[in-house]
């Protein structure tokens, strides 16, 4: 059934224009391809057919996509209620029948298969055949069709291991298509789940489905990845400032305000503490503005980007970008004022002219952020700076701009691209060393988005108890991990403090700037060293540089006090931070000397 839904979203009060579905001239036809919980099978529900496929038609709906649902099965709630989920279907079952089920002509697949393989006791290897058997085929018939394959969700069963096995050969399989330039991929739905506390009780109806609030959730994230699959971007916003006042969405410093349609600084000082940040939407990839029709070679070299802020305010931290004569100028901000030069470098354009866009594109790797800048879209130079630390999840954008010469700005751009693949999964984790304090951790180091890319950060966890997804956040985290290093190249991190003699098991995941995370690593295990046994028998005629001891000397091949009253200190210094000391009391020891 097709469901075509053209709306014009436009807030002509703000001047703000949201990427809708205008940019495709037919309706996308999406074929929901599975078992029985592609079905949507539900204990709970009395409608049980319905699935993740109803929350998705209206997410799809309210975002005003141009889409049709396609299959050759009708049933639940939604308006569109085709489908193609076949109840106890296995993947070698899709797998025969697939050719047939793409008579719809569909322009995109949501595929989730492989839970009623596991029931069945098939190895992975086998179902991970049929699977990419099923993913060729469907591009053998289209090798332009968005394939959106799903990491299977878990099972609250004694065969869960299997499911995780599984959905890191899917992650594989996905990238080696995205590999060969194919439209493919990967959905979090396990890691949806896991994440949730008590997720088989709040997410499941029985073992192996979910309950209406688990469809939910798989909706958002079937929704995350088609708006990605589909526009490339998660949130495009344009103000154009085309009205009277500033509106809620902007937090500005007194002097700024909308002049002509234009964003205006009236501040005459010579001060640069003049913000206008932008509050409706948070972590942009990308930020780009016109400079206003008036604005001048003064205004010009005086105003700029404010990017990575940490708060919706004026006073927030963050830095400054900004072309100046033939430089590109980056600067931190610090409660709403520059702070401290972070370098330039000499610009490759010259500096830019009323009427100019000057763009920025925000990248992360490892612990840097760059910083790309544009001139009317063409390249215009980098500059890059540590991160800060302790930056908050939420960031914010606006202008900076100096009470100096006219730099009034018009047509702000804000872009958000949506990342909905996650790092690699980390399989090759391994103890390399111990001492008495500490371990040496050893692996392959992942990419940002399956194989490919830098990763964000690690999180590496240690308990003296068995880690799991269920319980690797109440494990200890290794703090001041260094930033992740190029995938394939191998890492080495050193867990410390650590107890002697003690085995501890260890496992990481790796996270993205966008905040996806890896599955779980492999669990690695190993056992602290006994360390160093430092004995002192005093069987010599002198005390030694080892101790500092005043009043206190050998006799006897014992140690002496000498002093008289009082408590007197001897110290041993040849050695610091033991973990066990023990004496014994010499052989003419009283009853009045122990006590004391």
């Amino acid at each position: 059934m097709r469901f075509l839904v053209m709306k014009s979203i436009l807030l002509a009060t703000l001047g703000l224009f949201f990427l809708g579905d205008s940019v495709f001239s037919q309706p996308v036809k999406i074929m929901s391809l599975g078992d029985s919980i592609t079905r949507g099978e539900n204990l709970e529900a009395s409608s049980p057919f319905s699935g993740f496929r109803d929350d998705l038609y209206t997410q799809l709906t309210n975002a005003d996509f141009s889409f049709d649902f396609v299959g050759s099965f009708q049933e639940g709630n939604p308006p569109d209620p085709d489908h193609e989920g076949h109840s106890g279907f296995t993947s070698a079952q899709i797998d025969a029948s697939v050719n047939t089920y793409l008579a719809a002509a569909p322009d995109m697949v949501l595929l989730h298969i492989g839970t009623n393989d596991i029931s069945f006791s098939t190895p992975v290897n086998t179902i991970i055949t049929s699977i990419t058997s099923i993913v060729d085929k469907i591009l053998q018939n289209n090798n332009t069709t968005k394939i959106l394959l799903c990491g299977i969700i878990p099972r609250d069963d004694a065969k869960n291991p299997d499911t995780v096995a599984l959905n890191d050969l899917i992650r594989i399989l996905v990238q080696s298509k995205k590999d060969l330039g194919f439209e493919v991929f990967y959905v979090g739905q396990y890691k949806a789940f896991t994440l949730t506390p008590n997720w088989e009780t709040t997410l499941m109806s029985n073992p192996l489905h979910p309950n209406d609030t688990g469809y939910a959730l798989m909706s958002d994230f079937f929704f995350t990845a088609i708006t990605t699959a589909l526009t490339g971007s998660a949130t495009l916003v344009t103000d154009n400032f085309n009205r009277s006042g500033i509106g809620p969405t902007w937090v500005v410093d007194s002097d700024i305000s909308i002049v002509n349609n234009e964003l205006s600084n009236a501040a005459t000082d010579d001060l640069w503490d003049h913000m206008a940040v932008y509050v409706q939407e948070t972590n942009p990839d990308r930020i780009s503005f016109k400079w206003g029709a008036g604005a001048n070679t003064t205004g010009i070299s005086n105003g700029g980007l404010a990017l990575r802020l940490t708060e919706p305010t004026t006073n927030a931290d963050g830095f400054l970008v900004w072309h100046r004569g033939n430089k590109l100028d980056l600067w931190t901000i610090v409660n709403g004022d520059p702070g401290s030069g972070q370098g330039f470098i000499f610009a490759n354009l010259p500096e830019p002219q009323a009427g100019d866009i000057f763009k920025v594109i925000m990248r992360l790797s490892g612990g840097t952020v760059f910083f790309d800048a544009y001139i009317n879209d063409v390249f215009d130079g980098t500059v890059s700076a540590s991160l800060p630390q302790n930056e908050p999840n939420l960031l914010y954008s606006g202008f900076m701009l100096r009470g100096t010469g006219n730099n009034d700005v018009d047509d702000f751009k804000f872009v958000k691209i949506a990342d909905a693949i996650p790092p690699g999964t980390i399989d090759d984790l391994t103890v390399a060393n111990v001492s008495p304090s500490s371990a040496t951790l050893q692996f392959t180091a992942p990419g940002n988005d399956g194989t490919l890319g830098t990763a964000f950060e690690y999180d590496v966890r240690f308990s003296e108890s068995l880690i799991d997804e269920n319980n690797f956040q109440s494990a200890t985290q290794v703090p001041n991990l260094p930033a992740p290093l190029p995938p394939g190249t191998l890492e080495s991190i050193v867990v410390e403090n650590l107890m002697p003699i003690t085995q501890y098991y260890f496992a990481i995941i790796t996270k993205d700037a966008a905040g996806n995370e890896s599955e779980i690593s492999n669990v690695a295990s190993g056992t602290t060293s006994l360390g160093a046994i430092i004995v002192d028998d005093f069987n010599r005629p002198a005390l030694g540089n080892n101790w500092d001891a005043p009043g206190f000397a050998v006799v006897n091949n014992q140690l002496a006090n000498l002093n008289a009253g009082n408590w007197f200190l001897g110290t041993y210094k040849a050695t610091s931070n033991p973990i066990e000391v023990q004496f014994k009391w010499g052989a003419n020891a009283d009853a009045d000397g122990i006590d004391e």
